[in-house]
């Protein structure tokens, strides 16, 4: 755990799986949406040492108040979305 990588959303899933997982961090701003974005991005944050290295001692707090850190907290969000989908579905002329 240190600092985050940046990443561009995309059209490979890797970019929109890694895009996602950011979000859920909370750490969206990590994201760029296009290649322009991404080099200004890592320009931007390799520019500002200090924030990194700020930001890097807080990381764990932070991590462990979000969705994807908290098994408990994830496994209601899935669960809570399976029912959604299913009750969508169940709605859903035959």
């Amino acid at each position: 755990m240190g600092v985050p990588t940046i990443t561009l959303r995309g059209r490979f899933p890797s970019g929109r799986a890694s895009a996602a997982i950011l979000a859920a961090c909370g750490l969206a701003r990590w994201i760029a949406e296009d290649e322009a974005g991404f080099a200004a991005l890592a320009a931007r944050l390799g520019a500002g040492v200090q924030g990194l290295r700020a930001g890097r001692g807080q990381m764990r707090q932070t991590l462990r108040g979000t969705i994807p850190f908290n098994g408990p907290a994830y496994a209601a969000a899935v669960e809570r979305t399976y029912r959604a989908l299913w009750r969508e579905r169940c709605a859903a002329p035959a």
